[in-house]
């Protein structure tokens, strides 16, 4: 009986301090990401050091994600994870949100910071490549496409959607665009 009673009194101090381990997680999570968040909450107000505001969110994502990238221990990797996925997740959707009130440089600025937080994601690359094609950079547009072709899992639906986004119109019949759709039939 008594050894019963003592694992589960034990199992409960398991429990109690995982809980406890978990609360602290989400606290450094915050912590980690605040900065960088009230950051990205700036650059939507008309500052007069709004470039600088902008390098130094910029800086902070690109060392947050270093630090993610070179954690070796788990508990302190998955806080380092949550966080720059926060973050991540706000510039997208921060991006998109500027997109619907017809700001495409803004949303440029922060799919670019998105693409900073996560360097792999065809969806912020995708979006980044839109926002400036309806700000009117060719060049930059068909660089961030170009990249995120080469990262994506699935070339055939990507070049479908290059067909159906109507930010490329104007991109569409050139030597750039058809290059983007030939080089999938080559593969």
């Amino acid at each position: 009986m008594h050894c019963a009673r003592a694992k589960s009194l034990e199992a409960e101090k398991t429990f109690k301090d995982l809980v406890k381990r978990e609360k602290q997680e989400f606290v450094d999570q915050e912590i980690l990401s605040k900065e960088i968040s009230s950051g990205l909450l700036a650059l939507q107000q008309s500052l007069e050091n709004h470039e600088e505001v902008r390098q130094t969110v910029d800086e902070q994502i690109v060392d947050l994600r270093r630090r993610t990238e070179h954690e070796k221990r788990e508990e302190k990797l998955r806080v380092l994870k949550r966080a720059l996925a926060s973050v991540f997740a706000q510039a997208i959707e921060t991006g998109f949100a500027r997109l619907e009130q017809n700001d495409s440089k803004q949303a440029r600025e922060y799919f670019q910071l998105s693409c900073e937080a996560d360097p792999d994601s065809v969806w912020a690359l995708s979006n980044l490549a839109v926002a400036k094609a309806m700000d009117g950079d060719r060049k930059g547009a068909f660089e961030a496409l170009r990249t995120a072709k080469a990262k994506t899992k699935n070339p055939e639906r990507f070049d479908e959607w290059l067909k159906e986004e109507p930010a490329f119109t104007k991109l569409r019949g050139t030597p750039e665009f058809n290059s983007l759709l030939e080089n999938s039939a080559q593969h």
